[in-house]
């Protein structure tokens, strides 16, 4: 099974250092357009020729946004992996994962590199926070929300009807109404 992440480890890196060439030669060429659209601009006006049809700005802004987004672009942090983890397992419809569950999930769509003992401390450290739940089986999962509203009172289900309606009050001195 090591073997297999190796590969799998260098194969990505490999594919990462394709791209990263890739995405060079694309500004290279968006810069050798922008100079075309000069030089032709300059003679066109000089010469009382036809401007281009098509201007290549459109083109030179996908480039400049490619690199920005190449700049922009950075690694997920170790809860927002985990918090993703989690989310896929929701969707799959599991009651929660383990750590043990969550290091795979991490390594087989963000990170082979995850270190199992840093996604447990991260992960107990989310659930004292409050960011996760935890039950008795040391399973992880995403909070449960309550948006359900309280069909008579059409209000949120914390509020009850022997809580008395603070409309028109003012809070004085003390902290009384």
């Amino acid at each position: 099974m090591a073997s297999e992440l190796d590969l799998i480890r260098q194969r990505r890196k490999e594919v990462e250092e394709e791209i990263s060439l890739l995405n060079e030669k694309i500004i290279v060429k968006m810069k050798e357009m922008e100079r075309l659209e000069i030089a032709w601009n300059v003679l066109a006006e000089l010469t009382g020729g036809i401007k281009p049809s098509t201007s290549t700005h459109r083109i030179f802004d996908k480039g400049r946004a490619l690199r920005q987004k190449r700049f922009r672009a950075k690694r997920k942090t170790m809860p927002e992996k985990i918090l993703a983890g989690l989310a896929l397992a929701e969707k799959d419809h599991k009651v929660g994962l383990r750590p043990k569950e969550i290091h795979r999930a991490i390594i087989a769509s963000d990170d082979p590199d995850a270190d199992i003992g840093r996604v447990n401390a991260v992960a107990w450290r989310m659930w004292k926070a409050g960011t996760i739940e935890r039950d008795d089986q040391s399973r992880y999962s995403l909070p449960k929300t309550s948006n359900a509203v309280d069909p008579v009172l059409g209000e949120d289900e914390e509020s009850t009807a022997l809580e008395p309606s603070a409309d028109g009050r003012l809070a004085g001195p003390g902290g009384g109404t």
